[in-house]
């Protein structure tokens, strides 16, 4: 709860640009059910898939969500980076995910994303390293943007608040990735 609360603190009322360090673990348990039996997992921080730098307005959430949004609703793509997550309430397989990806593919605007941000899938989806290579070599091999993935968001716990319209860096290589912020309240 305090990385959470912390990224919280640092998203809605801070007033200085600030990086996003990873959780020093994860979890995807059923944490209200038993507070004394919790499950964690190390964080290794996050994976890079493609190297790069870019910086652009936050856009993201749910890939079910926003694909459900359609064209007419979704959000400016365009000059984002895009931060993507998915759960495993609808007993997501690879196909599912990968169709609702090559949805949002070709949605207005996002041949021109920046980057492209993959909170932590849940255990129980199965997603792995490969899973994420495959996907990014079948739908954005051409593609030269940053990629990375395990960001502490989405449907595990602990998890930093991103503000969508807000401005996200990302700066990814051999040796890892950075990802910053920028405040809504600027002093």
């Amino acid at each position: 709860f305090e990385y959470t609360l912390e990224q919280f603190k640092k998203a809605v009322m801070g007033s200085h640009r600030f990086q996003v360090l990873p959780s020093s673990n994860w979890s995807d348990d059923e944490w209200y059910m038993n507070q004394d039996k919790r499950e964690f997992i190390p964080n290794n921080g996050l994976k890079v898939l493609k190297p790069g730098r870019a910086k652009g307005m936050i856009v993201g959430g749910n890939l079910s969500t926003l694909i459900l949004l359609g064209k007419d609703y979704m959000p400016k793509l365009a000059g984002s980076i895009l931060f993507v997550e998915e759960c495993n309430e609808m007993e997501m397989d690879k196909p599912y995910f990968h169709r609702m990806f090559g949805a949002l593919t070709r949605m207005p605007g996002f041949e021109k994303i920046k980057g492209l941000v993959f909170g932590r899938f849940q255990k129980e989806t199965k997603w792995e390293m490969e899973d994420f290579k495959e996907l990014i070599s079948r739908r954005l091999a051409d593609k030269n943007i940053p990629i990375v993935c395990q960001a502490d968001f989405g449907h595990t716990t602990p998890f930093f608040t991103f503000g969508i319209g807000g401005t996200a860096e990302l700066d990814a290589d051999q040796n890892g990735a950075q990802l910053f912020f920028e405040p809504f309240v600027k002093e």
